[in-house]
């Protein structure tokens, strides 16, 4: 027989056990997390929209003028459905983007352009996010995980710094409320 050195069948590499993160800064359990409370999430997907929608702009009653147009009158379409497209963001990025973050930046571009153009401060972004985190928390508190929290919190945090004001630019919320 002729030892040609090849090794047959392939000895599996080394299980690594750790719990590395990403580039994007989620471990894989992270990720299964995100995923697994997603997955419930859709099953009253419209639901939870209205939900978040409803508690939201109660709590932060100011913000619902942004879709007021100059005549006075609500953009009543923009004004349902941006809780909605909201979530389909975050469905987005939790389905295709939370191990690249070029896929990432790829799907926020379009929304933190708009965000800029209609002028949402900074802050208004971080009330928006905390407020879908703490509903998802609080309605899946009994499937709810040290990890899920953190994962959430992570994603949060991606959101919010995509939308945060680069050094050298100035904010909407500086010049004055």
């Amino acid at each position: 027989m002729i030892d040609s050195g090849i090794q047959y069948p392939k000895p599996l590499p080394t299980l690594n056990l750790e719990n590395v993160c990403n580039e994007m800064g989620f471990t894989p359990l992270e990720i299964v997390a995100l995923q697994n409370i997603w997955r419930l999430f859709k099953k009253r997907f419209k639901y939870h929209s209205m939900q978040i929608f409803l508690a939201f702009f109660n709590q932060n009653h100011k913000l619902i003028e942004r879709f007021r147009l100059p005549s006075g009158n609500f953009q009543l379409s923009h004004l349902c459905q941006h809780s909605e497209k909201m979530l389909l963001l975050y469905e987005n990025v939790i389905d295709k983007c939370l191990d690249n973050m070029a896929n990432f930046h790829g799907v926020m571009a379009e929304v933190t352009v708009k965000h800029q153009r209609c002028g949402v401060k900074y802050e208004e972004i971080i009330l928006k996010t905390e407020h879908v985190r703490r509903y998802i928390l609080e309605y899946f508190a009994n499937q709810s995980s040290p990890t899920l929290v953190s994962a959430l919190a992570k994603l949060s945090e991606h959101f919010n710094d995509r939308h945060r004001p680069k050094e050298g630019e100035s904010d909407v919320s500086e010049e004055g409320d």
